[in-house]
């Protein structure tokens, strides 16, 4: 991936030239089945426009890939980092964007927050 030098904020850092990482990224889920696994990893100094590239590949996803499910958690929220916040916020995601039921889930999310907490009782939900 190409790289140029630029400054932001008065910091001299690099920029990622975002045309060879969105190809890359394109290129990731075209051969997707072609794989064991799939990870693209985009990192670098602060300024040098990840997010930017990150909505930049949801955008891509949303519109040229409408078939495949994704969604997005910040580990920078610190709460996100803890096993159990981090799996119900996936799941509620997943649920909001594509209406998609995860009864077993559910299920067996409640019998591991009884045992992890027995004294906090169940709530009914209709």
């Amino acid at each position: 991936m190409s790289t140029c030098p630029t400054t932001y904020f008065g910091k001299k850092g690099v920029f990622v030239d975002r045309k060879a990482c969105i190809q890359a990224f394109r290129d990731n889920i075209q051969n997707s089945g072609n794989k064991e696994y799939n990870v693209l990893f985009y990192h670098g100094i602060p300024g040098i426009g990840k997010s930017r590239l990150q909505k930049e590949l949801q955008n891509i996803l949303d519109e040229e890939y409408p078939e495949i499910i994704w969604t997005s958690i910040d580990f920078d929220i610190k709460t996100y980092r803890d096993t159990d916040t981090f799996l119900i916020n996936l799941r509620n995601k997943i649920q909001e964007k594509y209406g998609a039921k995860f009864y077993l889930f559910n299920a067996v999310h409640a019998i591991y927050w009884k045992k992890l907490y027995p004294k906090i009782p169940l709530q009914k939900m209709d």
